[in-house]
């Protein structure tokens, strides 16, 4: 029997399935150990990516090499889980597609569920979905995003920030007791605290206090210019993502605020991705709302300095 949407290990290249393993797939590793048992030197190369990958904290499962047969391990990667099966076709925008086929996904409207669509990338038929048509070119892409998110929707993982600007405990305190909680544990820039609190709310601006990190500076003020910041804002505001969407698609990938009506660059969105912003959960702090907090100058360098090390 043929697999769901006809996805087998020849739709994935090479360079495929070490990205997948980059992000920590376990199946991808065993696959690549598989592929490249025969050969000394690719083989070499992989064992030394792994011990890097693992030395900054990725985890692979031991259990699928010790009690899993190959077979069962392609299954893993290759069959897609109902969860998954749900979801809108226009969550498979990906950096590794290219603009053009990240256009067409952007356009197909999020109600268009990639379950209706099993036959039709099976078979490449996938003519007039939502007036979009794509190529057979685009349906191998395809595959592989189905595969890629397979595995990036089956990770746990929990919002994580290297240099968050507010620890945990700051947070909480923030929780509690609002701007006022905040100033109490302030031990510098309380001219600058208060100016920022005095334009921010509570609970409107909750999102960015909660997300603000040094890591999405580095990402909002060197390399998105004014014109980026703008567009993905209103990526965010027009797609209606706190009111229309199930609340499990706040763990889609933050690439599915791409719009190509703005005429966006999915390789910023990657830039987010790789400072820790990797679901649409933690696209909050792009709200509207945040655009002021967001443009205010040394507003994270302040709130790091004050509350990235409380401890309470």
């Amino acid at each position: 029997m043929a697999n769901e949407f006809g996805i087998s290990l020849k739709d994935l290249s090479e360079s495929q399935l070490l990205s997948l393993l980059k992000e920590g797939n376990t199946s991808a590793k065993v696959i690549l150990k598989q592929k490249y048992r025969n050969n000394s030197v690719k083989f070499l190369k992989l064992n030394n990516l792994i011990k890097q990958l693992e030395s900054v904290g990725i985890k692979f499962n031991s259990l699928y090499e010790t009690e899993l047969s190959t077979h069962q391990v392609t299954a893993i990667l290759l069959m897609p889980k109902k969860k998954i099966k749900r979801l809108p076709i226009r969550s498979l925008m990906h950096p590794s597609h290219n603009k053009t086929l990240n256009d067409k996904l952007s356009r197909v409207w999020w109600e268009e569920k990639l379950q209706d669509y099993e036959k039709k990338i099976r078979y490449k038929s996938m003519t007039n979905v939502d007036g979009v048509d794509f190529t057979n070119a685009d349906i191998k892409k395809i595959r592989f995003g189905i595969v890629w998110i397979n595995s990036f929707m089956s990770k746990n993982s929990k919002i994580k920030f290297k240099d968050s600007c507010l620890s945990n405990h700051a947070k909480l305190v923030f929780l509690e007791d609002g701007f006022s909680g905040l100033y109490k544990i302030a031990k510098s820039n309380k001219r600058q605290l208060k100016k920022y609190f005095s334009v921010s709310d509570e609970a409107i601006n909750k999102s960015f206090f909660e997300l603000a990190s040094l890591d999405f500076r580095d990402v909002w003020e060197f390399s998105f210019t004014p014109h980026d910041r703008k567009k993905i804002i209103k990526s965010f505001q027009m797609l209606g993502f706190e009111y229309h969407a199930p609340v499990s698609y706040k763990n889609l990938p933050i690439y599915y605020l791409y719009n190509n009506s703005f005429n966006m660059n999915i390789h910023k969105l990657l830039m987010l991705y790789k400072a820790g912003y990797k679901k649409m959960n933690s696209a909050s702090i792009l709200r509207k709302e945040n655009e002021k907090l967001l443009n205010s100058k040394g507003i994270f360098e302040v709130l790091h300095k004050n509350f990235s090390k409380y401890k309470g």
